[in-house]
């Protein structure tokens, strides 16, 4: 059908297809927009039961107003076919998105919790789905859950009276085969009356796969299929809170009567499991026990977004502004890493990476209006780290393309080209973005040669470049930055996932340079102010990753301590904009959970062998196994400072072993296992200490 007309809808291409339909993606050209169409096919037509069927649907749907289910438009006949004109929502099922492993936490309390309240809100209205399943749950491009395909719904006054209905089919090109079986109930799968209880055990299907990545009853026929269904209870789940765990083993009883009574009730138990284990206060993962002789751990960094902030000064000479936040705004908010903001120089646009599209590209973002635009989405590579020229006519930003190097494309899209070779370095997780000169003509970019760091100044006409060496000893240079006035760059020494990094100055006339932190402490995102007489920078000093400032001295000499201008916000890159009116940052943190994995005789492990023993969204960074095997400790900043925590080595329940607001690192047991030596800053220094564990 793609190609015609049915009424004043144009069908433009196939979208899906089901027992019950062909889905189309259509044009309504009377309201101009898109719309799904959901055809019946002329020879199930034929059928009054399937016609039935099919106005059934409509009506079930017409009858629901919620965010989480798919919005009809109109039940329609043109030419003798019969169809449904539906919202289209772009984006993909839960089929498609299901990770091997499982949904992370978060994401699937993100999907779970709307889902359970659009079914509740669906059997407030007297409709069962009946029909469950991921291909039948949308994820939008915008992060929204839709549920689609009412095509089995039953509509009755009281949920508690069905009738029986034989389990259903989809076509394939195989030929027909039993495509909902898995998720049915026990009493769907034998034709018994259903209801309401019998959409929670499908969605309790449905959120066991989720979170392991398998379904619970399985067989290679749909004999077994149903045998397991009617017999079998589920494989015991290796993760996430124990409390989930026990709610889904309840979604999943064979009798009705021992389920959760209403999807309402799901929803709740949900919520509240969700909000506990984001508050810290679940602290038992459930974990199979199996010897292990080796211990990995899993890095990864969470979503991030960027957040603009109004800025008001204190009335007085311009070296004493003291910043105050109001009025946050929101300004992206995609699944995944968003970082790296940069100004446009009227300060109405932001440029940042991101990898919404499946890999690091650089997006540009208007903060009052309209959608994030992806500037590079013609490489498939890495490209991050953005910097706006100061005419605002071009963009910077470092790429793995070409060999890897500083490139500049215009600020509207199209081809780049290199301006500095400058490869990966393998000291360092993370990128710099290309400094541009206050009057646009030169370009700087980090480079390494030899093991010696410098900064790399070539100028835009393509003349001869220069370069100056980069001081410091920590294996890598990060976050460079030009201040406005052209005389100082700005620079962190370290890897980017030390915690112990130093914040340095250095002078482009001569390459003098100092340091302006200790090194202490962890140091990210120098920026400079207006008139050069500020350095900003994102350091967790007191904790929490935050924003500090340091007054300078017209020779760059540091004037007094340095100023916390934000409280717990856990920033990662902040950037103020041109005209030092408002600040761009990316908020977010690393996350990194403990793992463990059998060596095996035969084969190399592969990560289903792997079982997860934390579940936080938090970082554990160092950790060790006691002399006799049986207990882990390690630090994490699982309630929001880093303290020493242990567990049992099987997996299980977290004993805190310090808390307060001094940051401890790296414990390490005695041979004996009844002490733990580890490193803090508790003394004011990075010092070694030993804990009793009595």
């Amino acid at each position: 059908m793609v190609g015609q007309t049915l009424a004043h809808y144009k069908i433009r291409e196939k979208i899906g297809s089901g027992g019950m339909g062909e889905v189309y993606r259509a044009e309504d050209t009377k309201l101009d927009r898109e719309v799904a169409l959901k055809v019946l096919p002329p020879e199930l037509a034929e059928s009054e039961e399937r016609r039935s069927r099919f106005q059934r649907e409509a009506k079930a749907i017409a009858a629901l107003n919620h965010p989480n289910i798919v919005q009809i438009y109109s039940v329609e006949e043109a030419d003798g076919i019969h169809f449904i004109t539906l919202e289209l929502v772009k984006g993909k099922t839960l089929a498609e998105l299901l990770p091997e492993q499982g949904f992370p936490l978060r994401e699937l309390f993100d999907i779970a919790i709307p889902l359970s309240d659009a079914v509740a809100a669906a059997h407030r209205q007297g409709i069962l789905h009946r029909d469950l399943k991921p291909q039948n749950i949308i994820v939008s491009d915008e992060g929204r859950i839709k549920v689609v395909d009412f095509g089995l719904a039953k509509w009755t006054s009281t949920l508690g009276e069905e009738g029986s209905e034989l389990p259903t089919v989809e076509k394939t090109t195989a030929g027909v085969i039993m495509g909902t079986l898995p998720y049915m109930s026990p009493e769907q799968a034998e034709a018994k009356s259903i209801d309401a209880r019998s959409d929670v055990f499908s969605m309790g299907v449905v959120l066991y796969e989720m979170l392991t990545g398998r379904r619970p009853f399985g067989g290679d026929t749909p004999a077994r299929v149903q045998a397991s269904i009617l017999r079998d209870e589920p494989p015991a789940i290796a993760r996430g809170p124990e409390p989930l765990g026990k709610l889904l083993e309840k979604c999943l009883a064979k009798e009705p009567s021992r389920r959760p009574q209403s999807a309402l009730e799901v929803r709740n138990g949900l919520e509240a499991i969700r909000d506990d284990w984001r508050s810290g206060e679940l602290q038992a993962p459930i974990g199979a026990g199996s010897s292990v002789n080796r211990w990995w751990s899993a890095l990864v960094l969470t979503a991030l977004v960027l957040v603009v902030l109004g800025i008001a000064f204190r009335p007085g000479r311009d070296a004493d502004q003291v910043l105050r936040f109001v009025n946050p705004v929101q300004v992206t908010s995609a699944m995944g890493v968003e970082d790296d903001p940069t100004w446009s120089p009227d300060g109405g646009q932001l440029a940042y990476s991101s990898d919404r599209s499946g890999n690091p590209d650089i997006w540009v973002k208007h903060v009052e209006r309209g959608e994030p635009v992806n500037r590079t989405a013609d490489y498939e590579g890495l490209d991050c780290c953005p910097s706006w020229s100061p005419d605002g006519s071009e963009l910077g930003f470092w790429s793995d393309r070409d060999g890897g190097g500083y490139f500049v494309m215009s600020a509207v899209g199209g081809a780049a080209r290199k301006v500095i070779n400058a490869k990966r370095l393998r000291e360092s997780s993370h990128f710099n973005a290309p400094q541009w000169s206050p009057d646009g003509s030169e370009l700087a970019g980090m480079i390494v040669e030899d093991g010696k760091f410098f900064l790399e100044i070539q100028p835009t006409d393509r003349r001869q470049a220069r370069r100056i060496p980069l001081p410091g000893a920590g294996g890598a240079r990060n976050d460079v930055t030009w201040s406005r006035d052209g005389r100082w760059f700005a620079f962190v020494d370290g890897g980017y996932f030390r915690d112990n990094l130093q914040l340095w100055l250095l002078r482009q006339e001569d390459g003098a340079a100092f340091a302006v932190t200790d090194g202490l402490t962890r140091v990210l995102s120098p920026s400079f102010s207006r008139d050069g007489r500020s350095l900003y920078y994102v350091s967790n000093r007191t904790g929490s990753m935050d924003l500090w400032q340091q007054k300078l001295g017209a020779d760059g000499v540091l004037e007094g301590d340095p100023i916390p201008l934000t409280v717990g916000i856990g920033m990662r890159s902040a950037v103020l904009s041109p005209d030092g009116t408002k600040l761009a940052y990316s908020k977010g943190r690393l996350v990194a959970n403990l793992w463990r994995v059998p060596v095996l005789e035969n084969r190399s492990a592969v990560w289903a062998d792997a079982e997860q023993l934390t579940f936080d969204e938090a970082l554990v960074e160092f950790f060790d196994v006691s002399t006799d095997g049986r207990r882990l400790v390690f630090n994490s900043d699982r309630t929001g400072n880093m303290d020493l925590w242990v567990m049992p080595a099987e997996g299980g329940a977290l004993s805190a072993l310090t808390s307060g607001p001094e940051l401890d690192w790296h414990p390490q047991w005695s041979p004996s296992g009844d002490e733990v030596a580890f490193y803090s800053l508790r003394s004011g220094r990075r010092e070694i200490h030993v804990l009793p564990l009595d």
